[in-house]
């Protein structure tokens, strides 16, 4: 069927860690068929760039409204799905703050246009199960990545569907020239490092990977990949926390948006830490869990909900996360072939995007 597919609540269709922008990069980038239309909203600073970008054939409308943004991308989709009259569309939401007038004025749209809703996070409180309730009430269909908030959703709505996010499974033979020259700008040496990737956010907790990492006296390196800006609070309190620069082995890489060298850098860790405390589904975990053999996570529902028993678990605690480092450098081959085929496996099984994508097909046409 043909339709378009209105995206509201990422930052936009552009490489970014972030947890709706990696979903919404990699659903689309991984979804086939020519009869549908994607168009994903970006917030304008300012009126001279509200304008609209063509990247990949999805469509980038810019949208200025320092108050009224989501209002103003409503005003776009209406006037597109009359244009498109003898189209499907579908508006797919990404979390639920998206105030009361967003909500109200979903209520008056045409009946060729449904409405999805993906919550994300959520944070359980009476305002926000307010909001919740509300978004939810003038959606058609709910779909959540986590199994944990799938249950308070069932007190909610039936129209109800969980699907999580996906994985690449393409392996990676050799590290290329491009990857090797990142490699030698660090001094990284395959499997003599462990990993971090992820925004640089409180809830990533680096102050604590880094001094546990920095307390094992292992002699690898801990590389992260991250967003991080010297300028910002959280990164000054993570330097005055750990003084990880007087530390040669805390090495941080900058972003790697290129997922072809991030996955040779996954490919080559000895280790992967994940260290996020927000209750959702990872996308670095499930990445990692599809190419990396050890994966060293936060005990949390939400991680064992994915990584099951390939995975070794840590207590967000002193020591806690140093003595799984030290447990990791003591394994031999056959630990990290056990731990590395387990995690392929629930990739496979579970996460592939070819299996988010089928998913969401079924609801799409479901709607109509």
């Amino acid at each position: 069927m043909k339709k378009n597919i209105f995206i509201i609540g990422s930052k936009g269709y552009a490489k970014s860690y972030g947890y709706f922008e990696t979903f919404v990069n990699n659903f689309i980038d991984n979804y086939e068929g020519n009869e549908t239309k994607f168009y994903v909203f970006e917030k304008s600073t300012t009126k001279e760039n509200n304008n609209v970008e063509i990247r990949n054939g999805v469509v980038c409308p810019k949208i200025y409204g320092r108050f009224f943004y989501k209002i103003m991308c409503l005003r776009y989709i209406y006037k597109k799905a009359k244009e498109d009259y003898d189209k499907n569309n579908i508006i797919y939401v990404l979390g639920y703050k998206k105030g009361l007038l967003f909500n109200l004025l979903l209520k008056k749209r045409n009946k060729n246009i449904k409405v999805i809703i993906n919550p994300g996070r959520i944070k359980y409180n009476k305002i926000n199960d307010f909001l919740l309730r509300k978004a939810i009430k003038n959606s058609d269909y709910v779909i959540c990545a986590s199994r944990t908030n799938e249950k308070y959703l069932r007190e909610i709505t039936d129209n109800l569907s969980y699907i999580s996010y996906g994985a690449n499974t393409n392996d990676v033979k050799e590290i290329d020239k491009t990857t090797l020259t990142l490699m030698e700008r660090f001094n990284i040496k395959p499997r003599e490092y462990y990993l971090m990737v992820g925004s640089f956010v409180k809830n990533n907790n680096f102050e604590y990977i880094i001094n546990e990492f920095i307390n094992s006296g292992i002699d690898k390196d801990l590389v992260i990949v991250s967003n991080y800006d010297e300028r910002k609070k959280y990164y000054k309190q993570v330097l005055k926390l750990t003084d990880f620069k007087s530390n040669k082995h805390i090495k941080f890489v900058g972003s790697i948006y290129d997922n072809d060298i991030l996955r040779k850098i996954r490919k080559y860790a000895k280790g992967y830490i994940q260290c996020n405390s927000v209750n959702e589904t990872n996308y670095s975990l499930l990445e990692s869990l599809s190419i990396t053999d050890i994966n060293i996570v936060l005990d949390s529902e939400y991680n064992r909900e994915v990584a099951k028993d390939a995975a070794l678990y840590f207590e967000f605690e002193t020591n806690s996360l140093k003595d799984k480092l030290e447990q990791v450098e003591k394994f031999r081959s056959k630990e990290f072939n056990e731990y590395g085929d387990k995690a392929k496996e629930i990739i496979k099984d579970e996460y592939t995007w070819d299996i988010v994508i089928r998913k969401h097909e079924k609801i799409f046409k479901r709607l109509f």
